[in-house]
């Protein structure tokens, strides 16, 4: 299994209503943070990653191997 401790997941939701029927829709995402992250002082660019249809949020860091393609 992968090391995550620079991932964190986050689930937000919203509800809309239309003709008085409310429907709750959500979204999950993940966030990849740098190693220096907490450390450092730097700034860093962000880099925004979609996955496809079928798919899922965790899939650039459960098999991609996003956070080795981000190290250093």
């Amino acid at each position: 299994m992968e090391n995550l401790e620079r991932s964190y997941d986050y689930r937000i939701s919203s509800d809309k209503v239309t003709d008085d029927v409310q429907t709750t829709y959500g979204l999950s995402l993940r966030v990849t943070l740098p190693e220096d992250y907490f450390s450092s002082d730097r700034d860093y660019p962000v880099l925004y990653i979609y996955n496809g249809n079928p798919g899922n949020y965790r899939e650039w860091t459960e098999k991609a191997g996003l956070e080795d393609a981000t190290d250093g």
